[in-house]
Parts: C-alpha cells; sequence; structure tokens
C-alpha cells in the first residue's frame, strides 16, 4: 500500500497588491477533487493555507490593485 504524504501549502504576497485571497483544488483520493478558500494572504506576508495530501494542487488567486482594479493569479 501505498502512503500519501501531507505537506502545507503556504503562500505569500510580495506585491504591490492588497486583499489577495487564494482558493485551491487538490486531490482528494484517485477519483475525487475538492476546492477550498478563499484563504487570505496579508499584503507583504505569508499565510499557511491547510495541510493538503499528495502532490496534485492547484491555486487561483485575486487581489486590487490601488485604484480597486482585481488582479488574478492561476
Amino acid at each position: 500500500q501505498q502512503t500519501t504524504q501531507e505537506f502545507e501549502l503556504a503562500f505569500c504576497n510580495l506585491s504591490s497588491f492588497s486583499r489577495v485571497l487564494v482558493a485551491v483544488a487538490h486531490r482528494v483520493d484517485a477519483q475525487r477533487w475538492a476546492v477550498t478558500g478563499w484563504y487570505p494572504v496579508p499584503d507583504g506576508g505569508c499565510a499557511i493555507a491547510d495541510t493538503f495530501k499528495g502532490n496534485n494542487v492547484y491555486y487561483y488567486a485575486f487581489g486590487r490593485t490601488r485604484d480597486g482594479r482585481l488582479v488574478f493569479w492561476e
């Protein structure tokens, strides 16, 4: 039986954007995926989102420019 490693996933906001939020899609098992979020990332800092299993995660994030426009990362 193969064991799946767990890891903590952290995100850092070293950009000039503020109020960054991140959602994470991760594999639950061989057949299922789950999406969790929205994890806040502090301006100029880092935060641990959660603990995940395996090695398949995808993220989607958005934040705001100084004039309030949205920016996205995926």
